[in-house]
């Protein structure tokens, strides 16, 4: 990998953000701001700038379960990305890692984006998309077994060989979702903790992130 992400990267990364218990807004873009100026050269810092421009275009409108913008949760992962001190494609990979999805986003046209913001940036937005889609979910109440367990190892395998920058910006996005489970029902609490712990624990294992 081009960095090293070490335990206390997560820490550090909850500094940044302020977990939304009472409906606050979420992390702040002097937060990013200030993180990426102190790593970045210029030319990446402004290229991460238009990029935050773009997401708040892309998803202006749209709002988590928890009524804050959607462009909240995106800042917070690219906060989270740069806490660790992520290259500016993967920044601003975080920062467009959910605009294919309708419902949060104006779907834009990836082309334009990998345009303006490179093909390495893009490849990694459709390799994070497509971690949300692969791999079978159990239900919450289902334990695993030593065969669930077996039937995951090919993706892993698969998935940390193809693209693990791609499971970065998938570990950033996870444990900000951790900070607000409080607003799903306790069902969707419970599968949404056990696919993290199944799938992308093992993950974060494998890059060092233990």
């Amino acid at each position: 990998m081009d960095y090293v992400v070490e335990v206390t990267a997560v820490t550090m990364a909850t500094k940044h953000l302020t977990v939304n218990h009472t409906d606050k807004p979420l992390p702040s873009l002097t937060s990013l701001q200030n993180l990426i100026a102190y790593y970045m050269p210029p030319a990446d810092r402004y290229l991460v700038e238009r990029a935050i421009e773009t997401a708040v275009s892309i998803h202006d409108g749209y709002f988590r379960k928890s009524g804050v913008p959607y462009i909240d949760h995106v800042l917070a992962v690219a906060t989270i990305l740069a806490s660790w001190h992520a290259p500016a494609d993967v920044v601003i990979a975080g920062l467009f890692h959910d605009v294919l999805k309708s419902r949060y986003a104006n779907v834009p046209d990836l082309t334009a984006l990998e345009t303006n913001f490179g093909t390495v940036s893009i490849r990694l937005v459709r390799d994070t998309a497509r971690l949300g889609r692969l791999g079978p979910l159990l239900s919450a109440d289902q334990p695993d077994t030593k065969g669930d367990v077996m039937q995951q190892l090919p993706w892993v395998a698969m998935v940390l060989q193809r693209s693990p920058l791609a499971v970065v910006i998938k570990l950033a996005d996870k444990l900000h979702n951790f900070q607000s489970l409080h607003f799903l029902s306790q069902k969707r609490q419970r599968a949404f903790a056990n696919s993290v712990l199944r799938l992308f624990v093992p993950f974060a294992e494998r890059l060092g992130m233990r």
